[in-house]
């Protein structure tokens, strides 16, 4: 998985904007486990949940 805070962050980026182009518009998005912590392994994957705006039309 990612080797440098940059390239998590352009994987996280790109999955936010693969959300927005289906019309899903994320709040907040939380990263945890050993990528935020900065004790991944090459084999580690990234644990992220999303708190998603709400279309009320």
């Amino acid at each position: 998985m990612p080797e440098t805070a940059n390239k998590l962050n352009d994987i996280v980026l790109s999955f936010i904007n693969v959300l927005k182009s289906k019309g899903i518009i994320p709040e907040k998005v939380y990263l945890y486990g050993s990528q935020a912590r900065g004790t991944s392994r090459p084999d580690s994957d990234i644990n992220h949940t999303q708190r998603i705006k709400r279309n009320n039309g």
